[in-house]
């Protein structure tokens, strides 16, 4: 009789150490793409990838931490226009 190997579908849990350092290290990267990436290829605040990428960054963050309140009063003057 042959030993069979069973694997699971569930996804290995983070710490919440893990997810902390995560969002701070995908957090700084979206920051600096933004400073110094964007800039390059289209107009600072007006670009649409800006945008994208906030949205794009926001959900990750929000997936990896969980909503709180303290993002609303981050991410809504920057959806303000000038």
């Amino acid at each position: 009789m042959k030993a069979t190997a069973v694997l699971t579908e569930d996804p290995v849990p983070l710490s919440p150490r893990t997810r902390f350092r995560v969002a701070l290290i995908l957090a700084m990267a979206a920051d600096a793409l933004q400073m110094f990436g964007f800039p390059l290829f289209a107009e600072g605040a007006l670009s649409p990838a800006d945008d994208v990428l906030d949205l794009a960054v926001a959900a990750v963050l929000v997936n990896l931490l969980g909503w709180h309140w303290d993002f609303c009063q981050h991410s809504l003057p920057n959806s303000c226009p000038e």
